[in-house]
């Protein structure tokens, strides 16, 4: 899930801390905006429609805090304070969507609120689009609680917006405990729009079937796929077919939206890199990764007297180097903007190659020659241990 998260009032940054560690423990990608900000980031914020977000979560059980609603300080309750946040967003305009088309005004907004308030937050529920649940009275418990509880919110949201794709004429299908979409600008009417989803927004080209939701089911079968890839040595073509049909794997463990082949260079023309990874809230950072993948077969470590990097790794570093260079030209602007919708500022570079060491000799020879390069190595394995570690969490 991609969560963005925020707390009203004079919240505890230590609740706050333990909710955001946690939960991303739990491979989760959460980011925490401050609650003046959010409200006017999803209406206002261009950068918000490159964002790719599954629910608003808020915390709301601090102490009273000052605050009004024309941007003076003034006495405030954190609890009206979420709920005011929550129907800005709700009440936002149609065509305030993300890159995948979904309108902020319909993902799930959550509010979490103290149990020793229930009378009045039941009183409230009625009258509000949000979704309140009461956070448990136990501190030690709160974040493993209420990410169960977020968890259901969002699945059922999911489902919702599956049914609505079929209505708008995207095709879905659904075997083995995963929900998969068609090509995405596959629809009966380009303009048609619904409750959930905005075609115009709509960034995604992909050209093959996509993963939306998966169970544990599927995740294993997916798991299980992918370690069959790389035993079988894979090459780095069917590598790339399997991360866009399966973008969770990438997204969860580079910690950002995988846009395939994008962008496509005009100088030197037609290079492109394997995947662009950009932040799940859009250019907040103004920051991006360039990911070039190599095939899982292929050799991490040379020995010898000059142990390290064999020269295909050198070799890939240097092709992402290029890349980077390439970014920085202003001849490829346009074709940049076009591909991944902005300008990073900032870049990552990585390269995915190989498999892990086992050897602890080896595993200490990749960390130092790791610490000598400006190019983040990794490996299959690597990919394939976030995957792992979500099904012992089941």
């Amino acid at each position: 899930m991609n969560i963005l998260y925020t707390a009203t009032g004079d919240y505890d940054a230590e609740t706050v801390t333990r909710n955001l560690d946690y939960w991303r423990s739990r491979h989760h990608i959460v980011e925490f905006m401050d609650p003046f900000e959010l409200p006017f980031y999803v209406r206002y914020d261009p950068r918000s429609s490159l964002a790719l977000i599954d629910a608003i979560v808020c915390s709301a059980d601090a102490s009273l805090t000052f605050f009004s609603l024309d941007g003076s300080w003034g006495p405030g309750d954190p609890f009206e304070q979420a709920i005011w946040i929550s129907q800005f967003v709700q009440e936002s305009p149609e065509s305030c969507a993300m890159r995948d088309g979904k309108k902020w005004r319909s993902i799930p907004f959550i509010i979490f609120r103290s149990v020793h308030d229930y009378q009045r937050a039941l009183s409230v529920q009625d009258q509000i689009s949000a979704k309140i649940e009461f956070v448990p009275a136990y501190w030690h418990v709160q974040p493993k609680l209420t990410l169960r509880r977020i968890e259901q919110i969002i699945e059922k949201f999911h489902q919702k917006v599956l049914s609505d794709y079929k209505y708008c004429g995207i095709i879905v299908r659904i075997e083995g405990g995963r929900a998969q979409i068609g090509p995405a600008l596959r629809k009966k009417d380009p303009d048609h729009e619904s409750e959930f989803y905005y075609p115009l927004a709509d960034k995604r080209a992909h050209s093959g079937w996509v993963t939306y939701m998966r169970d544990q089911e599927a995740l294993r079968a997916d798991v299980q796929m992918f370690r069959s890839l790389i035993d079988a040595n894979a090459s780095e073509t069917g590598m790339h077919l399997f991360f866009e049909e399966n973008p969770q794997f990438l997204m969860q463990a580079r910690l950002g939206i995988p846009i395939s082949h994008q962008p496509r260079f005009l100088y030197p023309n037609a290079e492109t890199p394997d995947f662009s990874i950009t932040p799940v809230l859009g250019p907040i950072d103004s920051g991006a990764e360039i990911l070039e993948l190599k095939g899982p077969a292929e050799t991490l470590l040379k020995r010898g007297r000059h142990a390290g990097f064999t020269a295909k790794v050198k070799d890939a570093i240097d092709q992402i180097r290029d890349y980077d260079r390439h970014m920085r030209d202003p001849m490829n602007m346009k074709s940049i903007i076009e591909g991944i919708g902005y300008l990073p500022e900032r870049r990552k570079l990585a390269v995915l190659i190989g498999r892990s060491p086992t050897a602890s000799g080896e595993r200490d020879l990749r960390a130092r020659r790791q610490e000598e390069v400006d190019v983040s190595v990794v490996t299959y394995d690597e990919i394939l241990a976030v995957q792992e570690a979500q099904i012992r969490l089941f």
